[in-house]
């Protein structure tokens, strides 16, 4: 498996994505709503796509980072805040054929405070980017979201988007988990497909799911995309103040497509919680999923590669940026080299 995943990010490289979006051979368009950290852009350069353009909260310092990336490998600007539509909106140079988003999840996310369209991290693009698409009408739309989105606000915000979504577009949603798919990540999450009805319903043409490609016989877990405990920079191994906190779960059988819940290391006398970035409190081991990525890199941690149960969980690190990029299924070299050209240069080297 670890081998078939390692063949599987080969294609989704820096260098290969650069070289299409420069090609000025003729493709089916496509616009991105949330460029985010430019892998949905590595995809869309795999599929064929000329770029049109992508948003990003360009005002803010990450924002700002994330609209660097993008104009990187496509060659295009972001032309804003997906908030400021009206203001950009001219500046498409052509019809759109696909609209990917993948909109700010934070406020609809588990670990969140599940305001939704209501809290101040992004959580209102969900239902204003509706605005947009059926203003400029693409053939094809896409957007993604956290599952939680379904009983957020009792699902009202959810079932809005589907409903506004369904007077242009054949609407088809389904929670996926990401594992069936080859993810080596436990990410489950909500896909929402549009097909214009005036192109598409004519032809009589359906949206169909992509076939699965992992079962319960055949599925990645951490293991295939760890690195080895001799290769973890030493800034990665957690020094806890108090080791004698942590304490181990009960075995239990670990199911595909879930995490290994191993033990937790916060206070005992406090509620349980994901606990900091530079500490995080849950550790999971490698024999399950990979947890979720967060942009803070916190939430959870690993014991040694060579763990067995009964040894002690009192020595733990956290993701390296190589399993980071492993994780989200793009070759690990070539985006490292990238990411560290742009730090060198925002850092003046």
């Amino acid at each position: 498996m670890a081998s078939w995943l390692a063949n599987k990010r080969k294609s989704n490289n820096v260098e290969s994505t650069k070289a299409h979006y420069a090609s000025d051979m003729p493709a089916y368009t496509l616009l991105g709503l949330g460029t985010g950290g430019g892998m949905d852009t590595i995809s869309g350069a795999n599929a064929g796509f000329r770029h049109l353009g992508g948003t990003e909260a360009v005002k803010t310092k990450l924002g700002s980072a994330k609209a660097t990336i993008f104009k990187a490998l496509t060659g295009k600007e972001c032309l804003g805040d997906t908030r400021d539509w009206k203001k950009w909106i001219n500046k498409l140079e052509d019809d759109v054929d696909y609209l990917k988003s993948g909109q700010p999840c934070t406020d609809y996310a588990a670990l969140g405070k599940r305001m939704g369209s209501k809290g101040n991290k992004g959580g209102d693009l969900f239902l204003l980017q509706v605005l947009l698409i059926l203003e400029i009408q693409p053939k094809i739309i896409r957007l993604e979201m956290v599952p939680t989105v379904l009983d957020t606000n009792e699902g009202k915000e959810f079932e809005w988007v589907i409903q506004d979504l369904s007077e242009a577009y054949d609407v088809e949603w389904k929670e996926i988990e990401c594992w069936k798919y080859g993810d080596p990540t436990a990410r489950r999450r909500i896909f929402i497909v549009g097909l214009r009805r005036d192109i598409f319903e004519p032809k009589g043409i359906k949206w169909q799911w992509p076939r699965e490609v992992c079962d319960q016989t055949f599925y990645p877990i951490a293991r295939d995309i760890a690195v080895q405990d001799k290769d973890v920079p030493k800034s990665y191994w957690i020094d806890r103040d108090h080791p004698e906190w942590t304490r181990p779960y009960a075995t239990r059988e670990i199911k595909p497509g879930k995490m290994q819940n191993l033990g937790y290391a916060g206070d005992p006398t406090k509620p349980q919680s994901a606990g900091y970035s530079n500490i995080p409190n849950n550790i999971k081991g490698f024999d399950g999923n990979w947890p979720t990525q967060m942009s803070t890199g916190g939430g959870h941690c690993f014991p040694s590669l060579g763990y067995t149960e009964g040894d002690s969980l009192a020595a733990t690190r956290k993701t390296t940026p190589i399993e980071s990029l492993r994780c989200a299924s793009v070759n690990e070299d070539s985006n490292l080299a990238f990411a560290k050209q742009h730090l060198n240069k925002s850092a003046g080297r």
